[in-house]
C-alpha cells in the first residue's frame, strides 16, 4: 500500500476527537504490548501521552539493554 492509499484511508479520520478519548489506561496499555498496533501507536502520540514520556524511556531502554 502505497502513502497516498494511506492518506487517503486517514484521511476523514477525527484525530482531535480520538486523542480527547484517549485515557492513561488506554496508553499504559499500549506500552506493555511487544507488538504495536495502529491505534497503540495513536495512543503514543496523544497529549495525554506526555504525562508518560518517563514510562516510555525507561522501557526503551530496558528494550535496548537486550538487544
Amino acid at each position: 500500500m502505497s502513502y497516498y492509499d494511506e492518506l487517503v484511508k486517514w484521511k476523514d479520520f477525527d484525530f482531535e476527537n480520538y486523542f480527547s478519548n484517549v485515557t492513561d489506561e488506554d496508553i499504559k496499555k499500549s506500552i506493555g504490548k511487544d507488538k504495536l498496533g495502529i491505534y497503540d501507536y495513536l495512543n503514543l502520540l496523544s497529549p495525554k501521552a506526555q504525562d508518560h514520556l518517563e514510562e516510555m524511556a525507561v522501557l526503551r531502554v530496558e528494550i535496548s539493554k537486550s538487544e
